[in-house]
């Protein structure tokens, strides 16, 4: 939950965070590392290799979790969310 500092100080506004019940699956930095040396390492994958973590989380459940264990009193409100399509 690395990057969950940035997004909770990007979508505050006093004691008021606000973040989209948006599904993530977090994943640690050094499992990110280990799975592109293993890539790069290998042989040619001619396609995409997607990674993720293990556990699917919304992520205003997830900033709920993260200011919980730092002790932190803001509040978090579920903003509404958009689903984007990416254009492929």
């Amino acid at each position: 939950m690395e990057f969950m500092d940035a997004v909770l100080s990007w979508t505050a506004d006093g004691d008021t965070v606000r973040l989209p019940a948006a599904p993530i699956q977090p994943i640690a930095s050094k499992d990110v590392a280990n799975a592109v040396a293993e890539v790069a390492a290998g042989a040619p994958l001619n396609g995409i290799r997607n990674i993720a973590g293990p556990e699917i989380f919304t992520l205003d459940e997830l900033g709920r979790i993260t200011l919980s264990r730092k002790g932190d009193k803001r509040t978090i409100v579920t903003a509404p969310h958009r689903a984007r399509r990416i254009p492929r």
